[in-house]
């Protein structure tokens, strides 16, 4: 299936999702290393496909602010 962030198959799409749910229900609780590595799970499944800010989003919320620059670095790229 092609979606915005390109040829992806139904499972990983549909694992995407799940882990999506997982990291916000993560950040609600206060867990933000669970949330993050939850969204890195989410960027490993997508490859060079991945496009989303979410991991930067939540780097910066968490106050990891070198890490959230290195991911947008990476997204430019």
């Amino acid at each position: 299936m092609t979606t915005y962030l390109g040829p992806l198959s139904e499972a990983v799409l549909a694992q995407s999702a799940a882990l999506e749910k997982q990291a916000t229900a993560r950040k609600k609780e206060g867990d933000w290393a669970g949330a993050i590595a939850a969204l890195r799970k989410v960027k490993a499944l997508h490859g060079g496909l991945y496009k989303s800010t979410r991991l930067a989003k939540f780097l910066q919320q968490s106050g990891q602010f070198e890490e959230a620059l290195q991911e947008i670095e990476w997204l430019v790229e």
